[in-house]
């Protein structure tokens, strides 16, 4: 596993779920996404905990290929905010 360091922020990009009847012809990525906080380095200062779910800005982070996983290494900064439980 990988241990982040400084602000730093090891998350694995969740799969969005599947929309019955509704046809998605592109994936072009350029829409935020979402991801789950699996690990923190110890000057994070935003108010996120560890198995928060966020929504991530596009194109942020790098990428690390884990086994069946997609995890990256996130900032603050690329953060817009924590999904709540009770949205879908």
């Amino acid at each position: 596993m990988i241990k982040p360091i400084g602000k730093n922020i090891l998350v694995r990009k969740l799969k969005e779920p599947e929309k019955r009847g509704v046809l998605i012809l592109t994936d072009n990525g350029d829409r935020p996404f979402r991801a789950r906080v699996l690990d923190m380095g110890s000057k994070v200062e935003a108010e996120v905990n560890l198995q928060d779910v966020l929504l991530m800005v596009p194109y942020c982070g790098a990428r690390i290929d884990a086994e069946d996983e997609e995890l990256m290494l996130v900032t603050e900064k690329d953060i817009l905010g924590i999904v709540s439980e009770a949205y879908p």
